[in-house]
């Protein structure tokens, strides 16, 4: 706006200068030809000596100027003796400008409203030294103005074309300064969003050297390294046993999860410094930095998980019965409206070697999973099964549902880690109890109840303790 103020004035005062030069310009050239004109028709001779020459030198001189609409010469009564328009000849000029002419004052006068606008020009013509420079007669001089006024239209157009192009380039330049800054907030907060839903493929462009691009490059970083890792993890889960995959997956999670908590540290320490400086911060800019902060807290807390899915269990095993093992976790569980029973089919002396804190994070694990999928399919009946039944070797625990059940075509892929139905899954939650279940010497299974449209989940667990492929 203070731009435009200041750039209409100056354009109208350039205007206002190139209109007057131009005009001057034609002024000054009107006034060479009528000079050059008396001086040839009365060097050596008076007016009405030879009309035909006169009128030879006005065609000629029209000629060789094509911005000369008109030339007339009047005597010293203003009487037309010759003129490049025929028809004039023989009248009267009465003008105040012929007038003065034959007063031996030169006079002129512009038009710019006529259909061709033109500067008229009188002269007066003196028949020489000889006759005391009496005045004879004169001059009368029409200029076509038609060129400079066209050089006065093309002088606007481009005055307007350059305002407009300078406002443009203005516009666009605080578009690309505001752009500067919102834009890399916004692409790290798209990559993020990419990254957290499995596009480790994307990098960011860096625009700086500021906070934001330090966060820039640490995350792209942290994406190669987690891009690495994770095509190492995969390149190693596909040629490992089942029991030797989990563990190599465990121990590249670890190694991940650790590897990736320092450079998601510096970018929480980036966004914690805007957020100090968000006064500086447009509305938008801070809903991004905000949006940077929720997420970067709740991958910090996903990494958490990761490490302790990879930390390296040990078990501490107490001899417990297996019936109120299961009824304490089962009281610890609150399922609101869930119609929840127990078969016990053991014998009541039935005794298990078990870690009760890591074994009952295994049963509430599955036991919040058909809570969540009762919520998720809004269940109207929703039931839980507990069926307790022992061998000379093992007991089973298993659990059964009601919440819809899992597809036919990702049951090989349950317990894998990171595997979910889940919109919000993290896909450790059955990894986890595989692993444990696993420690234990056991065995976890999942399987389908058409029936039902559930879900049956298997625990076994040998009655002695597993050491090297005993059991003792």
């Amino acid at each position: 706006m203070v731009f435009v103020l200041l750039y209409v004035p100056t354009l109208y005062f350039t205007f206002q200068q190139s209109k007057a030069g131009l005009f001057e310009s034609a002024k000054i050239e009107s006034l060479s030809i009528v000079r050059i004109l008396a001086l040839e028709l009365f060097r050596n001779y008076e007016l009405e000596t030879d009309t035909r020459e006169i009128q030879s030198v006005l065609i000629g001189a029209q000629r060789s100027n094509i911005d000369i609409l008109e030339l007339e010469v009047f005597d010293a009564t203003g009487l037309i003796i010759n003129s490049t328009e025929e028809t004039r000849l023989g009248s009267m000029r009465q003008e105040k400008q012929v007038k003065a002419t034959l007063q031996n004052e030169s006079r002129e006068t512009m038009n710019l409203t006529e259909t061709v606008p033109a500067i008229r020009m009188w002269y007066p013509i003196s028949a020489g030294l000889g006759r005391n420079n009496v005045v004879i007669g004169g001059i009368r001089l029409t200029l076509s103005l038609e060129r400079q006024v066209n050089q006065l239209n093309q002088f606007r157009r481009v005055f307007v074309l350059a305002g407009l192009l300078i406002v443009a380039t203005i516009t666009f330049v605080i578009h690309r300064i505001s752009a500067s800054i919102t834009d890399p907030i916004r692409a790290l907060y798209e990559g993020m969003a990419a990254a957290n839903k499995g596009d480790l493929s994307i990098r960011l462009p860096l625009r700086g050297e500021d906070e934001i691009g330090y966060a820039t490059q640490t995350f792209n970083d942290m994406l190669a390294s987690i891009q690495k890792s994770d095509s190492t993890l995969r390149d190693m889960a596909s040629r490992l046993r089942e029991n030797e995959r989990f563990e190599a997956i465990a121990t590249l999670i670890g190694v991940l999860a650790h590897q990736l908590k320092n450079p998601l540290s510096i970018i929480q320490g980036a966004v914690s410094s805007l957020l100090r400086r968000s006064d500086a911060l447009d509305h938008q800019s801070k809903q991004f930095v905000d949006i940077l902060d929720q997420e970067s807290s709740r991958t910090m807390l996903l990494l958490e998980r990761f490490l302790a899915f990879a930390k390296k269990q040990e078990i501490l095993r107490t001899r417990v019965s297996l019936a109120s093992f299961v009824e304490n976790v089962v009281t610890s569980f609150v399922g609101d409206r869930i119609e929840l029973s127990i078969k016990n089919e053991t014998q009541a002396d039935s005794l298990i070697e078990i870690d009760s804190a890591l074994m009952s994070e295994v049963m509430l694990n599955l036991l919040l999973n058909a809570k969540e999928a009762f919520l998720e399919n809004d269940t109207s009946n929703p039931q839980i099964s507990i069926k307790l039944s022992e061998s000379q070797s093992a007991v089973q625990i298993v659990i059964e549902d009601n919440a819809g059940g899992i597809p036919k075509e990702h049951l090989a892929r349950v317990c894998e880690p990171f595997f979910s139905t889940k919109a919000k899954g993290s896909g450790l939650g059955l990894s986890m109890a595989h692993k444990i279940v696993t420690l234990h010497g056991g065995q976890l299974s999942v399987e389908p109840i058409e029936a039902k449209h559930g879900t049956r989940l298997s625990i076994v667990l040998p009655k002695g303790i597993v050491e090297e492929g005993n059991i003792k």
